[in-house]
């Protein structure tokens, strides 16, 4: 899962912080008609997934060093910016761990697609979804250059404009995409929904079969273990002997 950053923000950033963005794009728009870059950060959510190296007394926001760093004093880097964070910080590093290999394919995909050498980006494509088959950057070239039959167009000037009809019909199908899952994801959740309030209502009926068979069987109990002895002149009432059934 990518973040996205323009290159406005990434010429302010550290040079180790620009190590971990990819460029995977430049583009025009009707705001700017200058060409600019676009970088993101990739995030692979499965790298986090571990939770070993956490202290029992971590607080939200503290940095989790790496394990080759546990005895390094963090306090004195802390003045010198955030560099550190992108060596020493577990989640930051183990956010891209799994997609390092991926990388160098990428770059040479995107130096094809700026160059305009589209014939070559097609097999860097292939390369770059069998590495990663959901990356969103290599499908957004990939649905470009095909639209082009990956044969450059004689107007392209290593750069393309996002406000163009083909570019507004590629994100309408990620748009519709991304509704479509979302759909099939509330479908499902409602199906669970269904499915546990259907078995919540069948364990509240045997719940309530079995409390009436109690019931049943304590009333029969007490009836067979009363004694009648007959009926007390003076009371009007009926005297019994009640023996213990326990």
């Amino acid at each position: 899962m990518p973040i996205l950053i323009t290159e406005n923000l990434y010429n302010l950033m550290s040079l180790k912080a620009r190590y971990t963005l990819r460029k995977i794009d430049v583009i025009v728009m009707k705001e700017s008609q200058d060409p600019k870059g676009i970088f993101s950060f990739d995030v692979s959510y499965t790298s986090l997934d571990n939770t070993e190296n956490i202290p029992e007394d971590h607080q939200t926001g503290e940095l989790i060093k790496l394990e080759q760093y546990a005895n390094i004093n963090i306090e004195g880097f802390k003045d010198q910016g955030v560099d550190y964070m992108f060596t020493l910080d577990n989640d930051v590093v183990e956010s891209q761990s799994n997609i390092q290999e991926f990388n160098p394919i990428f770059r040479q995909l995107f130096k094809c697609y700026i160059a305009g050498e589209w014939g070559d980006a097609f097999e860097c494509i292939q390369r770059c979804l069998e590495c990663w088959e959901d990356d969103g950057p290599t499908k957004a070239i990939q649905f470009y250059l095909s639209a082009f039959q990956y044969q450059q167009p004689n107007q392209w000037n290593g750069y393309r404009n996002i406000e163009d009809d083909l570019n507004k019909i590629y994100r309408s199908r990620i748009r519709a995409q991304q509704l479509d899952e979302q759909s099939q994801e509330d479908s499902k959740n409602q199906k669970n929904e269904h499915v546990s309030h259907g078995r919540l209502s069948v364990l509240h009926r045997e719940a309530s079969m079995e409390e009436s068979k109690e019931n049943r069987s304590a009333y029969n109990r007490n009836e067979q273990s009363t004694d009648f002895v007959g009926l007390d002149s003076k009371t009007g009432t009926i005297n019994s002997n009640i023996t213990d059934v326990n």
